[in-house]
């Protein structure tokens, strides 16, 4: 049996009720009788001492005769083999990704020719002097140098190399 004490519990409606009395979540396992003998004897002891588990009782009892009149409703039709049909239909339709793979070629093809031309201005503007981008030339280069101008030389050596000292 689980117990709780005071604890609040949320409704369907989202709301919160307040539930005093730990036995509260006992009850519908009682009344299905899924509780064992010694827990049954426990519930039908405290139902005799307890106004709101009696209360609560009587509300679950009433929803099982409620529920119970409503009976079985019958369909004029089986609903089964038009879902088995279009569940087989269904699965046989192919991922749209799988249907055309060669449809992302020319897209792809564009991508890769724009960016490979794009390279080549960024490379030709970076390495020549032009009169339509200002202001570049091959020092632009020495950014990629191992030593950046106004570096600061960690060792007399590579500095020598690169004619700085």
């Amino acid at each position: 049996m689980q117990r709780r004490m005071n604890s609040e519990v949320k409704t369907m409606e989202g709301n919160t009720m307040k539930q005093s009395c730990a036995h509260l979540v006992d009850l519908s396992p009682y009344m299905d009788g899924e509780l064992s003998t010694l827990a049954r004897d426990q519930i039908k002891a405290h139902l005799s001492d307890c106004a709101e588990c009696n209360e609560r009782l009587g509300q679950l009892i009433a929803l099982r005769r409620d529920v119970a009149e409503l009976g079985n409703v019958t369909v004029g039709f089986d609903l089964a083999p038009r879902l088995r049909y279009r569940l087989r239909v269904s699965s046989q339709v192919p991922a749209p990704w799988s249907v055309k793979p060669w449809r992302w070629l020319p897209l792809s093809l564009a991508a890769t020719i724009s960016t490979v031309a794009f390279g080549v201005f960024l490379g030709s503007a970076l390495t020549h002097a032009s009169d339509g981008v200002a202001g570049t030339s091959t020092s632009a280069m020495s950014l990629f140098d191992p030593i950046p101008p106004g570096g600061i030389c960690l060792s007399v050596r590579p500095c020598r190399l690169h004619g700085k000292s």
